[in-house]
């Protein structure tokens, strides 16, 4: 029923987690799909050292940022209908694929799901931000609309490691974005797969374990560019007939250059060149603090003050 994917690059301190966490499931019916990215870690040579049947191994010589290339590689593999994606540093519950076969069985007309997720850090364990927000165990249809908002508001209701679809659905959509970005390719694609499908259901049960503080994260690279997200939301307001999506993309985009910016400036890179994308009747405030922030002495001073205020969170 299930196609599990995991692209490796350079994972070996985190892929018996990873891995042990899919073949531990109660649920049976799935394969798990292996692609190592071209590590130089000793990954490989970990992977090749799995021989449960379920296991499909593949390799790819080229590293690509995100590992989308990686993901691509593994949905076209696919045996399955369901494609689950599980990034190789988290790891799910065991009754991650049971939970859902239960709700993909139940809900025949829906293509894309989504449960909650836990964030894990030195710091401590959270949930993720929407989790507080809905009742405890409730199943919610969100529509393309509502995906929008909640992203923009910090409470997105998906996130790579808990995202269940239809492999029409997400080949339907163009897939991941491989060689169009370093960052925000996950989030670029369930963009894409919500504009297509318009309905997410979402079970607001933790079901994964998200680890911020692994080696190698695609949040630590730098010179990272405008990404994927904002020229497809800029090609969605150009495509649009609708006022309502077109201000919510605005919010969205806004959201995503946010992140964005706080990375770079705290990074001490150029981050003046991305105001142009700004839509500043939607943040207007916000637009004035990054446009003072491009200012180098104020440049230093916020970025000490974001470090801080990160630290104390």
């Amino acid at each position: 029923m299930f196609s599990v994917i995991i692209p490796v690059f350079n994972k070996l301190p985190y892929l018996n987690r990873s891995i042990g966490s899919v073949l531990d499931q109660t649920c049976t019916d799935f394969e798990l799909i292996l692609v190592d990215d071209g590590s130089t870690d000793g990954s490989k040579e970990h992977l090749s050292s799995y021989h449960d049947p379920r296991i499909r191994l593949f390799f790819r010589k080229e590293p690509m940022p995100g590992g989308y290339a990686a993901r691509n590689l593994g949905i076209r593999m696919a045996r399955y209908d369901w494609i689950c994606f599980l990034d190789a540093d988290d790891r799910w519950d065991r009754t991650f694929l049971s939970v859902y076969k239960h709700l993909i069985l139940s809900n025949k007309d829906v293509r894309v799901f989504s449960s909650s997720w836990k964030l894990i850090s030195s710091g401590g364990i959270k949930p993720c931000n929407l989790f507080g927000e809905i009742e405890n165990e409730k199943v919610t249809k969100f529509s393309y609309l509502d995906y929008l908002s909640l992203t923009a508001s910090k409470k997105p209701p998906i996130c790579t490691s808990v995202a269940v679809c239809h492999k029409n659905a997400i080949t339907r959509c163009g897939m991941f974005p491989e060689n169009r970005c370093k960052i925000g390719g996950d989030v670029d694609t369930w963009l894409r797969l919500m504009r297509k499908e318009n309905c997410l259901m979402h079970y607001n049960i933790i079901l994964a374990g998200y680890y911020l503080n692994s080696v190698n994260r695609t949040t630590n690279y730098k010179d990272t560019g405008i990404g994927c997200i904002i020229p497809t939301c800029r090609r969605f307001i150009r495509e649009s007939d609708s006022d309502e999506e077109k201000e919510r993309l605005k919010e969205f985009s806004n959201r995503f250059l946010y992140y964005l910016m706080i990375r770079k400036m705290m990074s001490g890179e150029q981050c003046d060149f991305l105001l142009q994308y700004f839509y500043k009747k939607k943040n207007f405030m916000t637009y004035m603090f990054f446009k003072a922030g491009c200012i180098k002495p104020v440049n230093h001073l916020l970025s000490k003050a974001i470090r801080y205020r990160l630290r104390s969170d």
